[in-house]
């Protein structure tokens, strides 16, 4: 397992290098190598000594053929944001290596540049977004994503009323899931509780089923006595 997140990077290198984004092929292998070189200390024998040296050659190959194929070209390309899906991958990788926390920083920049670039309630950026609530998740912070689902409940991106008021029961339910999940009862139920106020008095279709479903899972938590 220690030279596995070695592994991973590489792989998510040789990917976008076959898909020409050189910026983020080598920011992979610097990746590649910095886990390598802070694993080696740590390895537990000498097989695995041995295959994270092999990770180190890879990367180090891997940045040297990317600088000689550089050499004399044209101007840097500008920065690129990360494909949503391979930073899901990646997600999925740490989180399966039970390094999930290692996300948050990793994304933290790409969030920022994606505000930057294209708005706080942009298409783009809420894709980026919700890789972070996924990972505050994966990684049992359920108090920092319930803060975090709380506050996008209180302002909800959307077009109309109708629209911002599922955009709010949606992050108060995604909440209250969580929450349900790790035993957290009592606040599972409050969250519930308040997106079901949010849906009062609201007659479109998507919102009517979507209080039944609510309100059935209230009666499932409050009738089991559940705290």
């Amino acid at each position: 397992q220690y030279p596995a997140a070695g592994h991973i990077y590489l792989r998510l290198a040789a990917l976008v290098g076959g898909m020409n984004r050189s910026v983020e092929r080598d920011a992979y292998y610097r990746r590649a190598k910095g886990v390598a070189e802070a694993l080696l200390k740590q390895a537990p024998d000498a097989a695995a000594q041995r295959e994270l040296r092999d990770v180190l050659a890879q990367a180090d190959s891997g940045l040297a053929a990317g600088s000689r194929k550089a050499a004399g070209t044209a101007p840097p390309e500008k920065t690129a944001l990360p494909e949503a899906d391979l930073l899901r991958l990646e997600l999925a990788a740490l989180a399966s290596l039970g390094r999930p926390d290692e996300f948050q920083a990793r994304l933290a920049p790409v969030l920022a540049e994606a505000a930057g670039r294209f708005g706080p309630v942009s298409q783009p950026y809420m894709r980026y977004y919700s890789l972070k609530l996924k990972g505050l998740e994966e990684s049992g912070r359920v108090g920092e994503l319930t803060a975090e689902l709380t506050a996008q409940a209180a302002d909800p991106p959307g077009r109309n009323e109708a629209e911002r008021a599922l955009n709010q029961s949606g992050a108060l339910l995604y909440a209250a899931r969580v929450n349900a999940q790790a035993g957290r009862t009592d606040t599972a139920i409050t969250l519930y509780q308040q997106a079901l106020a949010g849906l009062a008095g609201r007659e479109e279709p998507t919102a009517a089923e979507r209080r039944r479903q609510i309100e059935a899972v209230l009666a499932t938590l409050t009738g089991a006595g559940k705290k």
